[in-house]
């Protein structure tokens, strides 16, 4: 994904929240993809992506905010850009 914008994006819901994908694998490359807005959810919440292995992000961006909806204090993979990082 390549040359992207996404103005006052809001999404909520429980588990797995990005406002581009879910999970992003296998060598996916993400460039100049630029979000605003705010997402709310209980866990695996990334301004950009739930979930990414094995994969690469560059000159992007999120700006907004990430609500984590779940009264806990464990973690449960929430990120500016990304949820949950492996690989």
């Amino acid at each position: 994904v390549e040359k992207l914008s996404l103005k006052n994006v809001a999404i909520s819901g429980k588990d797995d929240i990005g406002s581009l994908a879910n999970e992003a694998q296998n060598n996916t490359k993400i460039k100049q993809v630029h979000v605003d807005g705010v997402l709310a959810g209980e866990r695996g919440i990334g301004g950009l992506l739930a979930k990414a292995e094995q994969s690469s992000i560059t000159e992007s961006s999120f700006k907004g905010r990430i609500i984590n909806t779940y009264e806990t204090t464990a973690a449960y993979n929430i990120g500016g850009m990304v949820g949950h990082l492996t690989g």
